[in-house]
C-alpha cells in the first residue's frame, strides 16, 4: 500500500533506475554505432579517393609520349586498359584542356557530369565532388627532360631538371559501391547494437531488481511506521549500508515507540491539568482585574479621606497666617502650611506615576496662550526663588500672543517641576527660563524650552540615571533637599506624551539646563493680545540692573515698543549716563531700577537722582523680587513713581510704562496722586451660596470667604442649595459634589432648570468642590451644568483665581492652578490615644485674641451633630441601606479626623467601604466597637472643652 501509494505520486525508486539504466545503454549503443559508421564511411572514401588517385598517376605514365606526341590511338589504347566498377569516366586531355582521347565506363549516364574545375594551375592536383555522387581527379601530365642527354646544361637545369606540361588525365569515378557498402555496414551495425542493447536492458533489470528491493523494503517499513504501527520493524535482507541503516531506524522507532508511551500516559491526566490550570488561570485574572479596581478604588478612596482633612488643615492655616499671631504661633501655622503643601505635592506626583506607568494617563487639547502660560509659571515660583536670594527671569519672544493647542495642564506642571528643581538646587546665582520659537508653518510652530540655573550641577554618571524612578543628583544618606525623586521621572515621560524629549546638559558645580522641544498645533482662535500703542514711540529710558539677563530682557521688549535705552549694570555708572545725557540735551524719560544692587540699591540710586539738580525730573519705576511689604512704602518717599514685582509680565510692564509716561514726571505726585502700587486684598463684594454637609469644612470656606470680604450663605446638602438658589441671587455658587439627601450634580442640574429663558433668573457661575479626581469627574461637572471645579483641599489663593476667574475680578495675585490630583493616607495605629494632640493643638493655634474660640466652636458643632450620624449609621446597617451607610459614615470620619479621633475615624472608614461594597449584613459586627469608640471620643472631647473653660 505505501509503495503503491508512493508510485501513485510517480514513478518508483526501481522504474527510475531502470530507466536510467537503459537510457544510458541506449545512448551509449547509438553513440558508439554512429561512430562506427562514420569511421567506415571516411575509411571507404578515402579508400576510394587513393584508388583513383592511382588510377589517374598510372594513366598519366602510360601515356605521357602518347600525349606529347597526341597519339590518340595509343590513348585509346591506354584507356581501355582502365576497367573497373567504380570509374565512371576517363579522358586524356591537351595543356589547353581540350579531349584527345575519352572513355565512358557507365553507358548509363545520360548527362556526364560537370568537370569544370576553375584556376587550375600547372602543378595543381585537384580532387573534388560535386553532387557528393562523384569524386572527379584532374592529374598534369609532366614531360621529364633527361639531362644526361643534354650536352650543354647549365648548372640549374643539371640540378632541376625543366618539366613541361604535356596535358592532363581526367578521371571521374562514383561512390555507388562505395554507398552500397556503407548502408550494409549500417544495417549490421544497428543489428549488433539492438542486441547488445537487449542483452544490457535485461541485465540491468535483473541486477536492478536486486539493488532497490532493500529500498523498497525500506520503504515499505517507514511507511507503517509513519501510519502509526510504531511496532513494526524494517526488515532488509541485503547486508551493507542499508542494512545498518534499518538497524539504525529500528532502534529510533523503538525509542519513538517508548516516547509514544509516555505522551500517552501523560495526556490521560493531561485534561485534568489543562482544566486545574485554566482555573488557576481565570482565578489569577479575576484577582488580577479585583486588584486592579481595588487600586484605582483605593486611590480614589484615599484621595477623598485625605483631601477632606487636609482641606480643614491647609484652610485654618491660611485663615492663622491671615490673623494676628505671635512669632511663635506663625511659625508654627507657616510649619502647618508648608508641610501640607509638601505632602499634596509628594502625592500628587506618585499618583501621576502610577497613572502614567499605568498607561492611564490621558492628555488633553484645548486653546491656551504659550506666552501667558510661561508667565504665570515664572510669576507663581517667583516667591520661592525670590526668598532664595535668586533671580527667576522668564526670556521669551517679543509676540504679545502664542495661541496654541495641546494640553496646558500637563506642559504647566513640566514647567513647575523643572523650575521648582531649578530653585531647590541652586543657592546663589539665577534660574533662566528661555522659550524660542524655532519654526512655523501654516498650522504649526515649533518651541524650545529650557530651564537652566547656576546650582550644583551633575556628575556624568548622576546625568545618566536623573529621569529613572525614585532618583536624585543628591542621594546621600545626609540627604539636604528632600524630595521623592519622582518629579524628572514624571517630567520626563510628560514631555515623551506631549511629543518632545528632555535633556539635560550639566557640569558638576556650575549648574544644569534641561531642555525640550515641542511642536504644537496653532490654535484657529484669533487673540491679537495687547494692543501696543505708539505712544512710547521714541521715548529714552536707562535700565538699571546687576543682572545681565534681565537687563538684556528689558531692551528687548523696549525696542520692540519703539523706545531708545540705555542700560547700567550698577548705580554709580547710572548717575554718570544720567549727567551726561543731561549734558547732551537728550535726557532720559524714565528710568527703570532695580531693588536689590551691590554698593548702591535701586532705593538710594532713587534718592540721588532726586536729590541731583542737575538731572531733569524724570519718571522711576521700581522692579523689585521683595513682595509689597514695607519697601514699597520707602520706595514711595524717594520718588518711585511705579513698583512691579519680577518677574515682569509683557503687558503688565507695557501697561505701567504707558500710564508713568502720561502722568507728571515730579516726584511728589506719586503720592499724592496714588499712582504707587499696593499689596492687593482681593476684596469680593460678593454674596457666596457654599453647599457643603461637613460642618468642618463649612468653616474653613466660610473663613476664606469672609476674610476675602464675601458674604456667605450655607446650604448643608444639594436640596437646600436648590432652594437658596430658587429664593435668592447669588454672584457664584461652591457646590460639594457628595452630599446626602440630593448630590452636587442633581442639584446643580435643578439649578440650571430654575435659570431656563423665561424664568427671570439670571445665570449663575457653579463650581464644583470634589476630593474625587476620578477620571470623568470633569465631565460629569459639565453635564451637571457646572462651570468649573476645584479639587479639595485648596487653599485660599487656589479659591481667589476661581473667584477672579468667575466674578469678572482682576486682583494682582498670582493665580495659582486649581487642580490637584488624589492622595494616599496613613492608618492611624492601633494603640493611639482616643484624640491625638496634633490636631487638637493645630486648631489652638488658630485661635486669634478677642475672637470666639475656635476649638471650643468645632468641638460644640461636633458634639451635636455627630449622635445624629450615629444614629444613621446604625439605621442603615439595620435596614440593609448601603447607601444611606456609606453617606453617613463618611460624614463622620471626616469630622472624627479632623478633631483627632483616629481610631474612630479608622472604624467609620472601614463601615464606609462595607456601604460602598453592599455589605451591610457583614457591618453589624463593627457597631458595637463604634459605640465603644464613639463614647469614648466624646467623653475626651467634654474634657477638652472643660480645660478651655477653666483657662
Amino acid at each position: 500500500m505505501g509503495v503503491s501509494a508512493m508510485q501513485s505520486k510517480g514513478f518508483g525508486l526501481t522504474t527510475k533506475f531502470n530507466l536510467l539504466s537503459i537510457l544510458l545503454v541506449l545512448l551509449t549503443a547509438v553513440a558508439v554505432t554512429i561512430y562506427e559508421i562514420e569511421r567506415e564511411r571516411d575509411s571507404r572514401f578515402e579508400a576510394l579517393v587513393a584508388h583513383g588517385m592511382e588510377t589517374a598517376e598510372l594513366i598519366a605514365q602510360s601515356s605521357e609520349y602518347a600525349l606529347f606526341a597526341e597519339d590518340e590511338e595509343t590513348l585509346k589504347t591506354i584507356l581501355t586498359s582502365v576497367s573497373d566498377e567504380e570509374t565512371t569516366y576517363l579522358g586524356l586531355l591537351r595543356p589547353d584542356k581540350t579531349a584527345l582521347a575519352e572513355k565512358w565506363l557507365d553507358p548509363s549516364l545520360e548527362v556526364p557530369p560537370d568537370w569544370q574545375i576553375g584556376g587550375q594551375s600547372a602543378n595543381d592536383t585537384t580532387v573534388s565532388s560535386t553532387d557528393g555522387r562523384y569524386i572527379k581527379f584532374l592529374l598534369p601530365v609532366m614531360s621529364t627532360q633527361n639531362a644526361e642527354l643534354d650536352a650543354f646544361p647549365t648548372e640549374d637545369e643539371a640540378e632541376s631538371p625543366k618539366r613541361e606540361l604535356l596535358g592532363y588525365v581526367r578521371l571521374v569515378v562514383n561512390t555507388d559501391l562505395m554507398r552500397q557498402q556503407a548502408t550494409e555496414a549500417l544495417w549490421s551495425a544497428i543489428w549488433v547494437t539492438m542486441l547488445i542493447v537487449g542483452v544490457a536492458i535485461l541485465l540491468t533489470l535483473l541486477l536492478t531488481r536486486r539493488i532497490t528491493r532493500p529500498v523498497d523494503q525500506l520503504v515499505q517499513g517507514t511507511q507503517k511506521i509513519a501510519e502509526g504501527h510504531l511496532d513494526e520493524l524494517v526488515v532488509v535482507t541485503a547486508g551493507g549500508e542499508l542494512s545498518h541503516l534499518a538497524d539504525n531506524f529500528n532502534h529510533m522507532v523503538k525509542q519513538l515507540h517508548h516516547s509514544r508511551k509516555e505522551v500517552e500516559a501523560y495526556q490521560q491526566t493531561l485534561e485534568k491539568r489543562v482544566e486545574e490550570r485554566t482555573e488557576d488561570l481565570l482565578i489569577a485574572k479575576e484577582a488580577a482585574e479585583a486588584s486592579s479596581r481595588a487600586k484605582s478604588e483605593f486611590l480614589a478612596t484615599m484621595s477623598h479621606e485625605i483631601r477632606t482633612p487636609m482641606n480643614g488643615v491647609l484652610g485654618m492655616a491660611e485663615l492663622l497666617l491671615g490673623g494676628e499671631l505671635n512669632d511663635r504661633q506663625r511659625h508654627f501655622a507657616e510649619t502647618i502650611r508648608r508641610s501640607g503643601d509638601s505632602l499634596l505635592m509628594i502625592i500628587n506626583d506618585i499618583l501621576d506615576f502610577s497613572k502614567i506607568e499605568a498607561g492611564k494617563l490621558e492628555l488633553e487639547c484645548r486653546d491656551f496662550d504659550l506666552r501667558n502660560l510661561l508667565e504665570d509659571t515664572a510669576e507663581l515660583l517667583a516667591e520661592r526663588a525670590h526668598n532664595k536670594g535668586l533671580d527667576l527671569t522668564p526670556v521669551l519672544p517679543l509676540d504679545p500672543v502664542l495661541m496654541v493647542q495641546g494640553d496646558e495642564n500637563r506642559l504647566r506642571q513640566v514647567l513647575v517641576n523643572l523650575i521648582g528643581n531649578a530653585i531647590k538646587f541652586t543657592e546663589v546665582g539665577e534660574v533662566v527660563v528661555r522659550m524660542a520659537k524655532i519654526s512655523q508653518t501654516e498650522d504649526k510652530m515649533a518651541f524650545c524650552l529650557e530651564v537652566t540655573d547656576t546650582g550644583i550641577g551633575m556628575t556624568n554618571e548622576q546625568q545618566a540615571g536623573i529621569f529613572d524612578s525614585f532618583s536624585q543628583a543628591d542621594s546621600s544618606t545626609t540627604r539636604r533637599y528632600g524630595g521623592t525623586g519622582l518629579g524628572l521621572a514624571i517630567s520626563h515621560q510628560l514631555v515623551r506624551l506631549l511629543g518632545g524629549t528632555l535633556e539635560v546638559e550639566s557640569e558638576l558645580g556650575k549648574g544644569s539646563t534641561f531642555r525640550f522641544t515641542l511642536t504644537l498645533t496653532r490654535s484657529e482662535l484669533v487673540d491679537e493680545g495687547p494692543r501696543f500703542t505708539q505712544e512710547l514711540r521714541g521715548k529714552r529710558v536707562l535700565i538699571v540692573d546687576d543682572n545681565a539677563t534681565n537687563r538684556e530682557i528689558l531692551h528687548n521688549q523696549i525696542i520692540n515698543w519703539g523706545m531708545l535705552n540705555g542700560s547700567a549694570d550698577n548705580g554709580v555708572k547710572a548717575l554718570e549716563m544720567l549727567h551726561q545725557a543731561a549734558e547732551r540735551d537728550e535726557s532720559y524719560d524714565m528710568i527703570l531700577l532695580d531693588w536689590h544692587m551691590p554698593n548702591m540699591d535701586g532705593i538710594e540710586l532713587a534718592r540721588r537722582i532726586n536729590a541731583d539738580p542737575t538731572i531733569p525730573a524724570l519718571h522711576m519705576v521700581m522692579l523689585s523680587s521683595a513682595a509689597f511689604d514695607e519697601e514699597a512704602a520707602r520706595a514711595v518717599g524717594v520718588g518711585i513713581h511705579r513698583y512691579l514685582n519680577k518677574p515682569v509680565r509683557q503687558e503688565a510692564l507695557f501697561n505701567c510704562l504707558t500710564a508713568v509716561m502720561n502722568a507728571p514726571a515730579r516726584p511728589t505726585d506719586a503720592a499724592e496722586s496714588g499712582n504707587t502700587q499696593q499689596v492687593d486684598t482681593s476684596l469680593f463684594n460678593a454674596r457666596i451660596l457654599l453647599a457643603e454637609d461637613n460642618l468642618v469644612n463649612q468653616e474653613v470656606a466660610r473663613g476664606m470667604l469672609e476674610l476675602m470680604g464675601c458674604q456667605v450663605t450655607v446650604a448643608s446638602n444639594g436640596q437646600e442649595a436648590a432652594e437658596a438658589a430658587l429664593n435668592a441671587d447669588f454672584d457664584l455658587v461652591l457646590m460639594d459634589c457628595h452630599m446626602p439627601v440630593k448630590d452636587g450634580f442633581s442639584a446643580a442640574t435643578e439649578i440650571r432648570h430654575q435659570e431656563k429663558p423665561g424664568t427671570g433668573k439670571r445665570r449663575m457661575p457653579i463650581i464644583a468642590l470634589t476630593a474625587n479626581v476620578q477620571k470623568g469627574i470633569e465631565d460629569q461637572c459639565r453635564v451637571a451644568g457646572m462651570d468649573d471645579y476645584m479639587s479639595k483641599p485648596f487653599d485660599q489663593q487656589q479659591l481667589r483665581a476661581v473667584l477672579t476667574c468667575w466674578l469678572d475680578i482682576d486682583p494682582e495675585n498670582p493665580v495659582a492652578d486649581t487642580q490637584s490630583v488624589p492622595c494616599n493616607t496613613v492608618a492611624p495605629d492601633e494603640d493611639e490615644a482616643v484624640l491625638q494632640r496634633k490636631p487638637l493643638d493645630n486648631l489652638r493655634a488658630r485661635q486669634q485674641p478677642g475672637a470666639p474660640g475656635i476649638l471650643s466652636k468645632v468641638i460644640n458643632i461636633y458634639l451635636k451633630s455627630s449622635p445624629g450620624l450615629l444614629e444613621s449609621i446604625h439605621k442603615a446597617v439595620t435596614q440593609g441601606d448601603g447607601t444611606a451607610l456609606l453617606e453617613a459614615a463618611h460624614s463622620l470620619k471626616s469630622s472624627s479626623a479632623n478633631l483627632g479621633a483616629a481610631q474612630l475615624a479608622k472604624v467609620c472608614r472601614e463601615l464606609e467601604t462595607l456601604g460602598r461594597e453592599g455589605r451591610t449584613e457583614t457591618a453589624s459586627f463593627l457597631l458595637k466597637r463604634l459605640d465603644t469608640e464613639f463614647e469614648a471620643v466624646c467623653s475626651a472631647l467634654a474634657s477638652e472643652l472643660l480645660e478651655l473653660a477653666g483657662a
